[in-house]
């Protein structure tokens, strides 16, 4: 059981920050560079997940 508080916690946690970041980003348009800039960010970050899932 201790396990799964942990693990709520985490969850509580990012649900947090993707929240702020999703109010933050959705109060202002953002520019096309800005939007190709994230959009590179976030398929960096995908590829580095994947690559730590497949060790």
């Amino acid at each position: 059981m201790p396990i799964g508080i942990y693990i709520l916690g985490y969850l509580v946690d990012d649900a947090l920050i993707v929240g702020a970041a999703v109010i933050a980003l959705s109060s202002r348009k953002l520019a096309e560079h800005a939007g190709q800039l994230l959009k590179l960010m976030s398929r960096v970050v995908n590829a580095m997940v994947g690559r730590v899932l497949l060790l």
